[in-house]
């Protein structure tokens, strides 16, 4: 792995399509009838992501094989101030596709703000190895005795000055865990919930943004937000930060 640069970091001015693989749902929880999805729509510099293409970063080209995030914890609060009594799931999401479910929702008519997770809180991230479920211990998504990650990038990428290797060929992962690296979204929306129709928040995805700030596999291979590593957790600071402005509700 390439030394992160610390001059890279004063750069810092501060797809997704995906699918749901094995949510995790308590208290029996059929998953076919959670009715609140978040549907993302995935960008690369303001026209469509298209997967398994090559795009330009400053020094490298890169080849995105999948991203995956995690999100936990919906919760509905109603207008009035008080909060509805919802079913809850953990989902995986990667790049299969558009929409997956998060959550479940009671019949009837409801004003008030969606608040939903793109990480886990302390007790979910502090779950125990026995207790969690399948997908949480895949795909890089579970960190040993140090939690879970929610956001996993994999990738390949090829040095712009490279002229024997013409394609992507380099691998790359960056893994962002820890509740200090959450994001949280609120939507203020009205609607009716009935047992055929679902309940639709709409995110925008802004790939490109993952790599803003000099943030580059040509500089740094992998980052695995390592709290005792200084220069892997400053680069983890980076990568949520960005995260942070790639990924929006609408």
């Amino acid at each position: 792995m390439r030394k992160f640069a610390l001059a890279t970091l004063a750069l810092i001015t501060l797809v997704l399509t995906s699918c749901e693989d094995d949510p995790i749902v308590p208290g029996g929880q059929n998953t076919d009838n959670r009715n609140v999805e978040a549907w993302i729509y995935a960008y690369w510099q303001g026209a469509w992501y298209k997967p398994d293409t090559t795009y330009f970063l400053a020094d490298a080209e890169i080849e995105i094989e999948n991203i995956r995030m995690v999100f936990s914890d919906y919760n509905f609060s109603l207008s009035t101030g008080d909060t509805v009594d919802v079913d809850t799931s953990t989902t995986v999401a990667s790049f299969k596709k558009r929409e997956h479910k998060i959550g479940l929702l009671p019949s009837g008519t409801f004003t008030g703000e969606h608040q939903i997770t793109v990480g886990f809180d302390s007790a979910g991230y502090n779950m125990p190895y026995s207790q969690a479920s399948e997908s949480l211990l895949a795909d890089g998504i579970y960190r040993g005795t140090g939690g879970y990650n929610h956001l996993v990038i994999t990738g390949k990428y090829r040095l712009l000055d490279d002229t024997v290797n013409l394609a992507p060929h380099l691998e790359f992962e960056y893994r962002l865990g820890g509740p200090e690296f959450n994001l949280q979204f609120e939507k203020s929306m009205s609607f009716s919930v009935t047992a055929n129709n679902s309940v639709n928040i709409f995110f925008n995805f802004h790939v490109d943004r993952l790599f803003q700030g000099g943030l580059s596999p040509a500089v740094i291979e992998e980052i695995i937000s390592d709290p005792n590593n200084n220069t892997d957790y400053l680069a983890a600071t980076l990568l949520h930060m960005n995260f942070d402005q790639a990924l929006e509700v609408n």
